[in-house]
């Protein structure tokens, strides 16, 4: 009761003049399947499920020159795990990829609706925060501090706090020039509570 996708072959062409046609019908279910989990793999971090670096620009992009032609606010938290070598070094790359997960889960649910997080690369993340300025930015980033440090726990130990993370926060102005610019605002915000 259900449709499927299917491509038609004509195997004999010329055997239509006689009244005769032999046509093969293929189930395309399994390609179309391949087909969109690869496109999820291109636009996803295989890790936490987020999107992935390439869909985070292809998104800002579009949501910038959106704000600028409305005049809207557009907010941007550049995040990043402390000390993630030392997570790895002394409990083990496990431990580090399941606090990655945890923590894209803890700030996943701080956000709104409106809001994507995506990661970055490596151990870090990237919120877009539409209509959004740098004063909700910052209480969103120090909720999303919070979540963080209160849930998500090394494995093992099962102490809140021993996994924390440092903020950046910008929002895009009438003189940022670029997305470039922007995320590098961003990274430049967090990097004093980092170094």
């Amino acid at each position: 009761g259900s449709l499927m996708p299917v491509e038609w072959i004509d195997l004999a062409p010329d055997l239509e003049s006689g009244g005769l046609q032999m046509l093969a019908v293929r189930d395309l279910r399994g390609h179309k399947a391949a087909q969109a989990h690869a496109h999820y793999l291109a636009h996803h971090d295989a890790l936490t499920g987020l999107p992935n670096r390439r869909a985070f620009l292809a998104q800002l992009e579009h949501l910038m020159i959106a704000a600028r032609s409305s005049d809207t606010q557009l907010g941007l938290l550049f995040i990043d795990l402390d000390h993630f070598k030392r997570i790895n070094d002394r409990h083990g790359h496990q431990s580090g990829d399941q606090s990655l997960i945890e923590i894209a889960h803890a700030c996943q649910q701080t956000l709104r609706k409106t809001d994507l997080l995506a990661r970055f690369g490596g151990e870090e993340f990237i919120v877009l925060l539409p209509e959004t300025g740098q004063r909700e930015a910052v209480r969103l980033a120090e909720r999303m501090r919070s979540a963080v440090a209160s849930e998500v726990r090394l494995p093992g130990s099962g102490r809140p706090g021993e996994v924390t993370i440092s903020l950046g926060a910008v929002a895009l102005s009438r003189s940022t020039p670029s997305l470039d610019v922007l995320i590098q605002a961003a990274d430049l915000a967090l990097r004093p509570a980092t170094e």
